[in-house]
């Protein structure tokens, strides 16, 4: 955490598993802070580190074969 006492805000980094539509806002809310803004850096394993924003990059084997798994799709070696 990060907190910058002459601008009076926070920067934290938040982890959850299972994301709901407005769900970080909500959390921050409840406490009475507001969420000013939020970057995305990963999801499902996969990390946007060095990719620019708008911008896209191709997913490598093992990337599909991650997500393959997760949603429970057999794989080549499965048949």
């Amino acid at each position: 955490m990060e907190y910058n006492d002459k601008a009076g805000w926070s920067k934290v980094k938040l982890i959850i598993h299972e994301g709901r539509n407005r769900q970080v806002r909500r959390m921050f809310a409840a406490f009475g802070h507001e969420v000013v803004s939020l970057k995305r850096t990963g999801f499902a394993g996969l990390k946007l580190a060095g990719v620019s924003r708008g911008r896209y990059r191709e997913l490598t084997g093992d990337e599909v074969a991650m997500l393959n798994h997760i949603a429970g799709k057999p794989g080549k070696e499965n048949g």
